[in-house]
């Protein structure tokens, strides 16, 4: 998925990587853990039904990132139709009460993130690698925090103002969107690879990687579960929203 990019300094590299990946996986895959509560007051969302939307959207980001393997689509289309679908996708959670769309909604906002996230990684590493400074690869992947942390003091303001669940995933729907069209222009004009980067390699994974797998699994599986429902279940017991928006 490498591509020969345009003349582009390390530091907009990171920059547009760092937005990108905020908006991915903060807008993308995290949002429905500060607005859940909401959901389940203004929406009578039950545990199990939050549970089915947060597996549609974990699904959806396995199924992404299997795409990216078997399809190997250029980064920059990668990032750019990631971007919008994340924000389409968060829109149609506020346009709808039927939860049928509401869990299709949320698998294909999983598939669009997984999108961003293999694409940033193979478009901007090769950039900071040829300019010296692949440790600022540590400021790209800054994203993935600094979007969740976003979505979470969103969800916060949202509930002490008494938002509807509605109204806050237009609010983020909106800023997704937002970003896919300020970062659309930035990626470059997308050239055709190389003849020599798009052949495909097929060897077998070597061992270690494997093993990155193996932890990254169990890495996902030991943080999402709490991540998820801990806010949820602390509004069974804590009334004040600025409270439980904190946990």
């Amino acid at each position: 998925m490498t591509e020969q990019p345009k003349q582009i300094s390390a530091a907009a590299v990171a920059s547009v990587g760092l937005l990108a990946l905020a908006s991915a996986m903060g807008i993308g895959r995290f949002s429905l853990t500060p607005i859940l509560p909401l959901m389940q007051r203004d929406a009578g969302l039950t545990m199990a039904h939050g549970g089915w939307l947060a597996c549609g959207n974990y699904l959806g980001y396995l199924a992404g990132a299997l795409i990216c393997i078997a399809l190997a689509p250029r980064p920059t289309a990668a990032i750019r139709w990631g971007l919008a679908g994340v924000g389409l996708f968060t829109l149609a959670m506020g346009w709808t009460e039927w939860q049928p769309l509401w869990l299709a909604s949320r698998f294909m906002a999983g598939v669009a993130s997984a999108f961003v996230l293999v694409g940033v990684s193979a478009w901007a590493m090769p950039i900071l690698v040829r300019h010296d400074r692949e440790e600022w690869s540590g400021r790209v992947f800054a994203g993935v925090g600094i979007g969740i942390a976003f979505a979470g003091l969103f969800g916060l303001a949202a509930g002490i103002d008494a938002w509807g669940s509605r109204a806050t995933w237009i609010a983020l729907g909106l800023v997704a969107v937002a970003l896919a069209a300020l970062l659309w222009r930035k990626l470059g004009d997308g050239a055709p690879p190389t003849a020599s980067v798009v052949q495909p390699n097929r060897r077998a994974l070597p061992r270690r990687t494997l093993i990155a797998a193996v932890c990254y699994m169990a890495f996902g599986y030991g943080y999402i579960i709490p991540a998820t429902f801990l806010p949820a279940l602390a509004r069974d017991y804590i009334d004040d929203p600025a409270t439980f928006g904190l946990i």
